[in-house]
């Protein structure tokens, strides 16, 4: 067991990143703020790695409608040794985001992603004709779709047809 591995900083394929607000400048200028952050399965996979399956555990208590606790149990010479954190919901699914939330805040206290906290700030500037342009190919994709779909529609109706026609010849 390697409990200081906890400590070390994520590997590049640990880390995720995700936009986190979209912020005006000066000037009408437009900015998406990325931020870096990791996921529960990164713990879990960095926990097993450095402390084997046998010797970690996680308990959650919830302690109001929008918040949980997750308490994480290392085994250290065999004591279990616990550390906690709550977490909120999040934007989608409630209960599954409170408990990925206060799991991964609680990993953070056993140091896992701990560095991610002075991770340097990244901004990405949106061009308003980068948009644009993202918006008019969006609408050609979509009119071709349904181009398309027209003349799929198209096709199954003439062929159809051209078995009504035929049945309707054998009937005559």
């Amino acid at each position: 067991m390697k409990i200081k591995d906890l400590l070390k900083p994520l590997s590049v394929e640990n880390i995720e990143f995700r936009v986190d607000n979209i912020i005006k400048g000066r000037e009408g200028r437009m900015f998406a703020q990325i931020l870096a952050y990791k996921d529960a399965r990164a713990d879990m996979r960095i926990a097993d790695e450095a402390l084997g399956q046998e010797n970690w555990q996680c308990d959650f208590v919830r302690d109001s409608d929008s918040s949980m606790i997750c308490k994480i149990g290392v085994k250290i010479d065999g004591e279990w040794v616990w550390k906690a954190y709550n977490g909120t919901a999040s934007n989608f699914e409630s209960d599954k985001g409170t408990a990925s939330d206060a799991f991964k805040r609680a990993w953070v206290m056993w140091g896992i992603g701990r560095h991610l906290y002075s991770f340097p700030s990244i901004f990405v500037e949106l061009f308003e004709a980068a948009i644009e342009r993202q918006v008019k190919q969006l609408q050609r994709l979509e009119a071709e779709e349904r181009q398309l779909q027209y003349t799929r529609n198209k096709a199954i109706a003439d062929q159809m047809q051209a078995r009504f026609d035929t049945s309707d010849a054998r009937t005559a």
